[in-house]
């Protein structure tokens, strides 16, 4: 393909151009998406082959930035306190919320609302 092409320049920028190209900027973007996508589905798995239910009350809301409220929860199992948290708006310190949790490992958890 011919280097002053449309494509060829819309892909690769033209040549002797000291900026980063759509194609290589896709190059780098496009498999961290895919992995964080594939980690994000393999816990969701991993919850929904063995979840257990429970019940639990805020215990903060915090800001980060301009992402809105981030609720934080506690529940134990088995004498274990297990932290947790989600974005969510709505919500108040001392509301009840339900948790999804895997059984074999409580770490890996989320609110009923994102499950």
């Amino acid at each position: 393909m011919k280097s002053d092409s449309k494509i060829y320049r819309f892909f690769f920028g033209q040549r002797g151009e000291r900026r980063l190209p759509f194609g290589v900027m896709l190059l780098i973007l496009v498999p961290f998406l895919i992995v964080g996508l594939f980690f994000q589905n393999r816990k969701y798995n991993a919850l929904s082959a063995n979840p257990e239910h429970t019940l639990t009350v805020i215990s903060n809301i915090g800001y980060i930035g301009n992402s809105g409220p981030i609720i934080h929860y506690n529940f134990t199992v088995n004498g274990v306190t297990y932290k947790g948290g989600m974005h969510a708006n709505g919500f108040a310190v001392g509301d009840s919320i339900g948790v999804v949790y895997q059984k074999d490992n409580p770490e890996n958890n989320m609110t009923v609302f994102k499950y």
